[in-house]
């Protein structure tokens, strides 16, 4: 016998000294595997890739993807209003004139120029 026979021989003798029924040794593993199953999938459960965690983190995604679709969504329509204002079915020379002005940069004689941040 080598050095590993030996040692599961000297375990495998310890663990009938203490349980020395069998019944009660099949009760005691069956139990572990049970509990051992139970433990996996309540880990799996939780920390998994559909547990719940991932669950909430998804939930708070979906929570940000949401407002930012509905600033995008409100900046849009901003921006197709000042296009339909700038299309020659209803063209409005003061926008037009503003837009002009702060594309070339330019101003009339007199007048004063605050720069402000860009939007």
């Amino acid at each position: 016998m080598n050095l590993t026979q030996t040692s599961f021989s000297q375990t495998r003798a310890r663990f009938r000294l203490l349980l020395p029924d069998a019944n009660l040794r099949k009760r005691y593993i069956t139990a572990f595997i049970f509990s051992i199953t139970v433990f996996y999938f309540a880990y799996h459960a939780l920390n998994g890739e559909r547990g719940i965690y991932a669950y909430f983190k998804q939930s708070r995604n979906l929570e940000v993807s949401q407002a930012e679709l509905t600033r995008l969504t409100q900046q849009r329509a901003e921006l197709e209003k000042r296009v339909h204002l700038l299309s020659n079915a209803s063209l409005d020379l003061d926008l037009l004139d503003e837009e002009a002005r702060r594309t070339l940069g330019s101003a009339k004689k007199g007048e004063v120029v605050v720069l402000t941040a860009p939007r």
